[in-house]
């Protein structure tokens, strides 16, 4: 059974977010749970391949998502996920995926070179206006579906929490293993103040380094795309 606070948080973004047309209609909410509406479709993991239409179409779906609920009027969310003054802090986050791993990934890695990049594009942020919103934080081909009326829902909202929308494009684009035509499709699709190519590699850095650290088996592969990564990402320095 889910934390009665992650299923109280589920409950009311997804009420605050089916105006949206994307979030499946919840009712009915009580201690042991509550109902969901019932879709009729296809996931993306269903799918036989990613088309250019559906790239956009989820693009265009996370856009609305993400300017569909006004933070200011969701009390639970500004007395437990503290919006309020919020900003992204790249170093923090950093922090916080490779905190029980740390000395295993300066094992293989260069993280003086990664905590050094996380520092600069902190800075980089300082110079930038946006907002934080609701994101999923779970976009993957298993909770997107297509109806037969071609409408994108996002499903699962136990992930959801207050984060810059960005967060949700690149996770998509990493967990869907986009090619190179089509993340630069859904970049191209998603208006962002955040969307330029140091923000996006870095998130793209993270979710690599993530991978990582939860992986028992640390794969030669991975590490060598962590390290090239890594490596590429030092010309923002």
């Amino acid at each position: 059974m889910k934390d009665k606070i992650v299923q109280e948080r589920e409950y009311k973004v997804q009420e605050g977010l089916y105006a949206s047309g994307h979030v499946p209609r919840v009712t009915k909410y009580s201690d042991e749970g509550f109902y969901e509406e019932v879709l009729f479709g296809r996931t993306f993991l269903a799918c036989d391949f990613i088309t250019d239409e559906m790239v956009s179409a989820l693009a265009k779906t996370l856009q609305t998502v993400h300017c569909s609920i006004d933070l200011a009027d969701q009390d639970m969310f500004y007395d437990k996920l503290k919006f309020k003054n919020w900003s992204y802090d790249p170093v923090s986050v950093l922090e916080l995926v490779t905190q029980n791993n740390k000395e295993s990934v300066k094992g293989v890695l260069d993280y003086d070179a990664v905590k050094k990049i996380a520092t600069t594009l902190k800075e980089v942020l300082r110079g930038f206006s946006y907002q934080p919103t609701i994101i999923h934080g779970d976009v993957s081909l298993g909770n997107v579906i297509v109806t037969s009326e071609n409408s994108i829902y996002l499903i699962d909202w136990t992930d959801c929490r207050i984060d810059t929308g960005m967060s949700d494009v690149v996770q998509a684009i990493h967990l869907m293993k986009l090619d190179d035509e089509h993340k630069e499709l859904f970049l191209k699709t998603y208006t962002h103040s955040l969307n330029f190519p140091f923000f996006v590699d870095y998130l793209l850095l993270l979710h690599e380094l993530f991978d990582h650290c939860k992986s028992k088996r640390k794969k030669e592969g991975g590490i060598s795309v962590l390290c090239h990564r890594i490596e590429y990402m030092k010309k923002y320095l």
